[in-house]
């Protein structure tokens, strides 16, 4: 599959019409951004561990993940439909 056909199917499943400037403008940035892959992909990285946090400083000062609550102020109570604590659209048919 060509990098054109990916854009209008990738625009097709996102329900989204684009021109013919707007394919030509993300094919040429997809080309440059898959040469940059291909770079990474080349380089001999066997010389350094690998690492999940990349930086060496201290992060005590990042907030917590604290759940809160998914029902702000009533919020689900006043919709039409609700589903396992989710709302509930109404799709096109």
């Amino acid at each position: 599959m060509s990098i054109r056909e990916e854009i209008l199917e990738l625009a097709k499943k996102a329900r989204v019409n684009m021109t013919e400037e707007e394919i030509v403008k993300y094919e040429q940035s997809l080309i440059e951004y898959r040469k940059g892959i291909e770079i990474f992909k080349k380089m001999d990285l066997s010389e350094y561990e690998p690492a999940s946090y990349p930086f060496e400083i201290e992060t005590s000062d990042l907030r917590s993940d604290d759940l809160i609550s998914n029902n702000p102020e009533g919020l689900l109570d006043k919709v039409s439909e609700t589903k396992d604590g989710y709302i509930v659209l109404k799709g096109e048919k």
